[in-house]
């Protein structure tokens, strides 16, 4: 399974990098990876990264992954996260760097879900992408991602239909026949009231053939 992500993140890249040829910012697989792990300590620290065994290793990971992805150029960008988000960390910050950046091989997807033991309701949550999930494997997999598309289908013809105009499910049935409930006021049953309902359009119906007949056959 590893092998098979791996030949995908391959695909995606060199498909990107295909038809993104000359853009300022070349696709990068890690630079997916570190939106995705930010996106989860926002989920469970917020702005700032409790001062733990917990805390240390996530910025630890997120230093392994900005090394990998900016090289040393990154060492001022980790400083400035650790500044504003773990300020108990200052101290050691150039020690945690140095560390992170010694490690030859970039986190791989699977890594950082052990690392994270990322669950399925988190991935959603944070809107991850690439990071799998750590408690759903196989089958319950499959469906859960099958869901999670028709899901974001779902939303995405909701926001369609709401740019036309279009009224929602919700407004319809508050402002149709059964929401108003017009034969409680009347003191009848909900049957009773529709049949009347349909007496009256045929009547109505009636009158209007019999207008239309003598307007077309007096002379």
């Amino acid at each position: 399974m590893a092998d098979n992500r791996r030949a995908g993140a391959a695909e995606i890249e060199r498909r990107y990098r295909r038809d993104h040829a000359g853009k300022s910012e070349p696709f990068s697989l890690l630079g997916i990876l570190l939106n995705d792990f930010r996106a989860v300590l926002r989920l469970r620290h917020g702005l700032r990264i409790p001062e733990s065994d917990h805390g240390l290793a996530d910025l630890t990971m997120l230093a392994r992954i900005i090394a990998a992805r900016r090289g040393d150029n990154g060492r001022k960008w980790f400083r400035n996260i650790v500044d504003l988000g773990a300020p108990w960390l200052v101290p050691a910050v150039d020690r945690v760097w140095a560390e992170a950046a010694s490690r030859l091989e970039a986190p791989t997807p699977d890594e950082l879900s052990r690392h994270l033991k990322l669950t399925w309701v988190e991935r959603v949550a944070a809107g991850v992408r690439n990071i799998p999930a750590f408690d759903v494997t196989g089958d319950d997999l499959k469906n859960k991602q099958r869901k999670r598309r028709a899901d974001l289908a779902r939303e995405r013809k909701r926001r369609e239909r709401a740019k036309r105009g279009a009224r929602t499910r919700a407004e319809y049935e508050q402002n149709s026949l059964s929401a108003r409930r017009s034969w409680e006021a009347e003191g009848i049953s909900r049957r009773t009231w529709y049949r009347r309902q349909d007496n009256s359009q045929t009547a109505s119906e009636k009158i209007a053939a019999d207008i239309w007949h003598k307007c077309v056959t007096q002379p």
